[in-house]
C-alpha cells in the first residue's frame, strides 16, 4: 500500500500533476526517437546488423541458427535473432517497421525506469530517471539500429523491475518470471 494511502491522505494534485510530467516525458522520449528514425536511409549500417538479420532470416526459413554460408554460429547471442524472427513471423519485415518497434520499446523502457525509481525511492526520482533515459544519446541512437541493444536493455530493465516486484510482494511467479527474462 502506497505510503500516502496509510497517512489517511492522497495528494491527488500531485500525483496528477507527477502522471502529466511522466506522459510529457513518454511523449517527448517517443518524438525524439521517432524523429531520429526517420532520418536514417533504409539500410543497415553495421557489420553486426547485417547478421542479426541475417541470422533472423535463417530461422524463419527453417534453416536454425545459420550463417549466410550455412554454419552454425554461437559468435552472436541467439535472444535478438529470435527476437527479429518473431517480428518477421508477425508480418514485420521492414527496416522502419524493425526500429519503429523498438522506439516503441524504448518508450515501454522509460516507463519501466520510471517505475523502477518510483518503487526503490519514489515517484519524483522515477521521473527524474524516466527524463534522463528519454534524453540520453545513445538510448535515442540505439532504436535506429539492428543491433541487440534495444532488446536486451529493455529485457535487462523489465526483469530487474519484476524481480523486486516479486521480492517485496514475495510473489514467485513474478520472480521466475524475471529470472525467465534475464536468461
Amino acid at each position: 500500500m502506497p505510503a500516502q494511502w496509510e497517512k489517511g491522505f492522497i495528494n491527488m494534485s500531485k500525483i496528477k500533476k507527477h502522471q502529466a510530467i511522466l506522459f510529457g516525458i513518454l511523449l517527448l522520449g517517443f518524438l525524439i526517437r521517432t524523429g531520429y528514425i526517420l532520418t536514417l536511409e533504409n539500410k543497415v549500417y553495421w557489420v553486426d546488423e547485417f547478421d542479426y538479420m541475417a541470422l533472423a532470416n535463417h530461422i524463419v526459413a527453417g534453416d536454425g541458427y545459420v550463417m549466410d554460408d550455412g554454419t552454425p554460429t554461437a559468435f552472436r547471442p541467439v535472444g535478438y535473432p529470435l527476437f527479429l524472427a518473431m517480428l518477421r513471423v508477425v508480418g514485420i519485415n521492414s527496416l522502419f517497421a524493425i526500429r519503429f518497434v523498438q522506439v516503441l520499446l524504448g518508450v515501454v523502457s522509460i516507463w519501466l525506469i520510471y517505475l523502477l525509481g518510483k518503487l526503490l525511492f519514489n515517484s519524483t526520482v522515477g521521473l527524474v530517471a524516466a527524463g534522463i533515459t528519454t534524453i540520453y544519446p545513445y538510448f535515442i541512437f540505439v532504436p535506429g539500429t539492428v543491433l541487440a541493444t534495444s532488446w536486451f536493455s529493455f529485457l535487462l530493465i523489465a526483469s530487474t523491475l519484476l524481480i523486486f516486484v516479486g521480492s517485496e510482494t514475495e510473489n514467485i511467479k513474478l520472480i521466475l518470471l524475471s529470472g525467465l527474462l534475464f536468461a
